[in-house]
Order: structure tokens, then sequence, then C-alpha cells
């Protein structure tokens, strides 16, 4: 019997605005990130971030993305039209066990070793990770991940 795969998602980062949010609907993406980093270049405050999501049809899942954040910060997140928290960075065990919303861990890997000692130590931390989105070895530079360097232990869930 032939194992069945299912096919990636497409996750499209860095919206900061309504133009940019209605790309995606012709895109046909899944997901919509809108960055809440400081330091990011695509960084937007959350009333641009709502101003975009007006703009995405229904059924494009709206995606905070953050790095190293606050249980503080994650309580703003869950008061806006999120449907999903991207964690970059540490993933403390407060906001693990305390957040709301799904979770999807963001692992910058430079290294394709990288991926199997990070999700030993993700399982074994515990807490809701609903999935993981794997990404070049720095944040959000546009760079992505090629998925063949992982070999066939990544299963596709």
């Amino acid at each position: 019997m032939e194992t069945l795969r299912k096919k990636p998602k497409i996750k499209i980062c860095g919206i900061t605005s309504r133009e940019e949010a209605e790309y995606l609907n012709e895109a046909n993406a899944e997901y919509a990130g809108f960055v809440l980093y400081e330091k990011s270049r695509r960084k937007v405050n959350f009333s641009l971030a709502a101003e975009a999501m007006e703009a995405l049809k229904e059924g494009i899942l709206k995606v905070a993305v953050v790095v190293d954040p606050s249980l503080a910060l994650v309580r703003e997140i869950e008061q806006q039209k999120f449907d999903i928290i991207q964690v970059h960075g540490t993933l403390c065990r407060e906001v693990r066990e305390g957040a709301k919303l799904p979770v999807f861990r963001a692992v910058n890997i430079s290294d394709p070793t990288m991926w199997k000692a990070f999700t030993k130590e993700e399982i074994a931390a515990g807490g809701c990770i609903a999935g993981y989105v794997a990404d070049g070895a720095g944040y959000g530079g546009g760079v992505g991940f090629d998925w063949k360097n992982l070999g066939e232990e990544v299963h596709m869930h």
C-alpha cells in the first residue's frame, strides 16, 4: 500500500498592507504571516495587521510571527484576529503551556542534523506545538529551506 503524503501548505510572510494581502488571495496561500518583531524590516503593529487582514479571503489563516515572545505579548496577540502564533527563538515554558492559540514552532536550520536534535528537544519539553516551520539559517531573510537536505526522515503531517 502506498503511503499518502499531504501537500505542503503555502505561507507568505511579511505582509504589511492591504495590497499585499490581496496578492495572497490571488496566490491561493493558506497562511498570511504578519511579523511583530521589532528588528524586522517587515514589522507591523496590530493596527496595520488588522487593516491588511480585512482584505484576506475567508479561509486564509492569519499568523502572528514573533521572536522570543513573553506571555504578555501572547495575550495581546490573542486579543487580535490571529489564528496562529509562529515562534522563532526561545519558546519559554510559560508561553508553551499558556498559549490559547495554536503555536507553530519555527526552526532556523543551517545544518540538516539540527532538525533531529531540535525535534527531540521540543518533544521532551512538551506543550502543544501545532506544527513546525522550517526556515533557512536566519529569521525572515527570504531564503527558503531546502527540504531535500533532510532526507526521508521528515514526515509531513
